[in-house]
């Protein structure tokens, strides 16, 4: 695309690739599923107070009960991708980023992509449509989102606040090459420095704990590239799945699963609950207005309510299609797996998770904080 036809777009190092292109279109997909969270974020008629969207998980004694949710989420977003970056790895028949090798274990491919995109799609029903809880001014005038996946989110907050720069980065260029003009997307490591031409008024991540190993110095990255006054917001799962009442006792295929991709990332130096020990960290940085909220997903539609239904529904399938990816690097490099063993694995796991005999979660946290105005780098 020609340079006049971008929208404040920072001058970036050659470390950092550009990833897509800008356009004036913002995809009516993504206004089609703007619209349908906002209307349909929750059953109740009034919006509620931030924290209050998150209801606890009940066992529903009458599974048809709350059924409905909603229209169907089996489309998706995803259009056609752009191919500066492609020298991609293949393993397992499967598809890997090639900026920084090896330092994400997820796939990149067309079914990663069509997954993540699911999995978009249950963070707007958990958020009742929000997109974040720091609350930010309604004049942010630029947005850093880090390890931004298929640039779903990036996306929708352009769209709500066309006077901000977004500018969301990833190890992969898998995002659409139509999107709005204020978004830029660009190819980067978000544990190597950070090398921003300006600082940020709000920076924002989801679901980044698969490829982060020293949050400490992601924490400092974050304070040196937010402005004064600036927020940061982390959303993020934290594993091991669990239940309230044993019954993933239930699923054995399923918990040895669980248990063993948990030990597996620790021993390649990736904590998978690590965002519980996040909020001393940025206090300890300096941070102020540490705030944090909490609810859990549940794995299938086994809870009351037909927004925990729905997010239930949503789930089970965003696993079935993640068992394998996440799993077969971590399986072979780290705990020594064949591929076949690995399969056969994944296949009793989706047995498992199939069968809903366990009335199983997984936690998901939200932590923002702010820099202080009279901060100092």
């Amino acid at each position: 695309m020609a340079e006049d036809e971008r929208t404040n777009s920072p001058d970036l190092t050659a470390s950092q690739a550009t990833a897509t292109h800008h356009s004036d279109a913002s995809g009516e997909g993504q206004q089609r599923l703007e619209r349908y969270a906002l209307t349909h974020a929750d059953d109740l008629h009034e919006e509620p107070p931030r924290t209050d969207i998150f209801r606890g998980l009940v066992v529903d004694s009458d599974p048809d009960r709350d059924s409905a949710y909603g229209d169907s989420d089996s489309s998706s977003l995803t259009t056609s991708l752009n191919s500066s970056v492609t020298d991609y790895k293949y393993e397992h028949g499967r598809r890997y980023h090639a900026y920084q090798e090896g330092k994400y274990v997820l796939p990149n491919d067309d079914a990663e992509i069509q997954r993540l995109e699911l999995q978009h799609r249950i963070w707007q029903i958990s958020l009742s449509g929000r997109l974040n809880s720091a609350p930010i001014s309604e004049n942010v005038s630029s947005c850093l989102d880090i390890g931004c996946g298929t640039g779903a989110w990036a996306i929708e907050f352009a769209d709500r606040h066309p006077r901000c720069q977004v500018t969301g980065t990833d190890l992969s260029p898998i995002q659409p090459d139509i999107v709005p003009r204020n978004v830029e997307f660009i190819v980067d490591d978000i544990t190597s420095e950070w090398l921003y031409p300006q600082k940020f008024d709000f920076i924002h991540s989801r679901a980044i704990t698969v490829g982060i190993k020293d949050w400490g110095a992601l924490v400092d990255q974050v304070w040196k590239n937010l402005k004064p006054g600036g927020w940061i917001e982390f959303q993020e799962y934290h594993f091991p799945f669990t239940s309230d009442d044993d019954t993933l006792k239930l699923c054995p295929a399923l918990d040895l699963w669980n248990n063993n991709l948990a030990s597996a990332s620790a021993k390649a130096g990736m904590r998978l609950d690590a965002i519980l020990g996040v909020p001393e960290i940025l206090q300890e940085k300096g941070f102020a207005n540490v705030n944090q909220a909490a609810t859990k997903w549940p794995l299938g539609p086994w809870a009351k309510g037909k927004k925990e239904k729905k997010v239930g529904e949503l789930l089970e399938r965003d696993l079935l299609g993640a068992i394998e990816g996440t799993s077969m690097r971590l399986y072979t490099k780290i705990l020594g797996w064949s591929e076949e063993a690995v399969r056969k694995h994944a296949e009793e796991v989706h047995d498992d998770i199939r069968a809903r005999r366990a009335h199983a979660y997984i936690p998901i946290d939200f932590l923002w904080a702010q820099k202080p105005i009279d901060a100092v780098d």
